[in-house]
């Protein structure tokens, strides 16, 4: 399991596999947010905090990296049909569509949805 590290300069968030290190940002102006860290309905996008989807997309790279290893054929073809809503492409590839794939249902959530919530 990877060491969460919470940054309130609120840039950016990340995954280093080389550090196992995942940083969520989160504004210093969202701090004072009433929700910010007590939404206890993790399976309702629309209840997520703030900071949450950086957290599961970062956890997802945490997972593809660890548990998935190889793209999958479902994560193949996620990929071939959604291949580029993410910044930076080349860390977002089939393998980790393939864990958007393996891990949507625990959100109940389909692979297409998790997708566009993260």
């Amino acid at each position: 399991m990877a060491t969460l590290t919470v940054d309130v300069d609120g840039t950016s968030a990340g995954y280093s596999h080389k550090h196992n290190l995942i940083i969520v940002s989160i504004g210093e102006g969202n701090l004072e947010d009433h929700d910010l860290l007590d939404n206890p309905v993790l399976n309702t996008p629309s209840s997520w905090s703030i900071w949450m989807p950086d957290l599961i997309h970062e956890m997802l790279h945490e997972y593809e990296m660890k548990v998935i290893i190889t793209p999958t054929p479902d994560g193949e073809a996620l990929f071939a049909a959604f291949p580029h809503p993410f910044y930076d492409s080349k860390d977002h590839g089939p393998l980790f569509y393939s864990a958007i794939v393996d891990r949507a249902p625990y959100f109940a959530l389909t692979p297409r949805q998790l997708l566009e919530e993260i």
